[in-house]
């Protein structure tokens, strides 16, 4: 029988890193018997199967027998003479995170998609002040909607009120579905992960031992700094920021990377809240999934520079400045095509 390893995530927990891994090695994998499905040609996003997740959001319910894209994939795992198939997206991790009640509906239907094989379903959580931090961080960078004009406190509070700072609650419904015997769930936590190292780690869950001959993605997920952070919030609330964030985050990328600042954008009693909150929460999934060790402690780090309060003056005068040169670059370039 065929085994169905699904990789839900957790966002932020090197994702990105981790599928740029399988699309580059899909030849290397196939050589250790685990078969990375290509993605349909006519999807933008090649390597990761966002489009389950989509065809899977869109749905109305009861969700219909047959979507596209999971006939699309069913196919490719019947054609694959490997005995281990690995499906990868970590927004499954969101799966109807507002629609709560429909979410263990549709994981009964992602089992029955997979009728005949072994699904295990594999996920790497981080601790809820990190994990919060760095999710805001990227949602208010790449996305304009309402999640993504929130304040941190009211970001917090939307994630707390769904269930998914709360790890146990959150994995429930695939718990129960698949059985506990079929959850693979760690720690994102260097010190847990074999070598230190989230690549190293993964596939040794699959029995696999890295050599030279795969090779290894450059860091592709990047954090924006503080003041970046503000800024992006500030053009997501400006009316019609949606037809120009492309361009918006080309520009704040490129301004982010002239800034150096250590500082946290969590206050310290804040994460110290999240902690004390679901630490009981932790205790339990620890003893549930972490095979004896304790997942997450309670050490709080990089302090060391302060506290981020604030977009300053000066940080506003940089980015005007940034702004007016990237204007002048392209009149210039204009000027040259005329």
């Amino acid at each position: 029988m065929k085994t169905i390893y699904l990789h839900i995530g957790q966002t932020k927990t090197a994702t990105t890193s981790l599928q740029a891994f399988f699309h580059q090695n899909r030849t290397w994998l196939l050589q250790h018997d685990i078969y990375y499905p290509e993605c349909p040609e006519s999807h933008p996003v090649k390597s990761k199967h966002r489009f389950l997740m989509e065809s899977l959001a869109r749905a109305a319910f009861p969700i219909p027998k047959v979507l596209t894209g999971w006939a699309y994939i069913k196919d490719k795992i019947t054609a694959a003479p490997q005995k281990r198939i690995l499906i990868s997206e970590e927004v499954f991790w969101h799966l109807f995170e507002q629609r709560p009640s429909e979410k263990i509906e549709a994981v009964q239907w992602i089992k029955k998609q997979f009728r005949g094989y072994e699904v295990k379903v594999v996920c790497y959580l981080r601790r809820q002040d990190k994990w919060i931090e760095s999710w805001y961080n990227q949602v208010v960078k790449t996305d304009v909607n309402y999640r993504s004009r929130l304040t941190y406190e009211e970001f917090i509070e939307l994630y707390r009120n769904c269930g998914q700072l709360d790890y146990l609650h959150a994995l429930a419904p695939w718990e129960k579905v698949l059985g506990k015997d079929n959850m693979i769930v760690r720690p994102f936590e260097k010190k847990w992960l074999l070598d230190g190292d989230i690549i190293t780690d993964f596939m040794s869950i699959l029995d696999v031992t890295l050599d030279d001959s795969a090779v290894r993605p450059k860091e592709l997920q990047v954090s924006l700094c503080n003041s970046a952070c503000e800024l992006s919030l500030i053009f997501n609330r400006t009316k019609g920021a949606a037809n120009f964030k492309s361009k918006f985050v080309t520009i704040i990328k490129d301004f982010d990377t002239g800034v150096v600042d250590n500082r946290k954008f969590m206050k310290k009693k804040l994460a110290e809240s999240l902690i004390s909150e679901f630490a009981d929460s932790n205790a339990r999934l620890s003893n549930k999934f972490g095979m004896g060790k304790e997942f997450f402690d309670a050490e709080l780090t990089g302090y060391e520079s302060g506290e981020y309060t604030g977009l300053t003056s000066q940080e506003l005068a940089a980015f005007v400045m940034h702004m007016f040169l990237d204007m002048q670059v392209q009149m210039r370039s204009l000027r040259k095509r005329v």
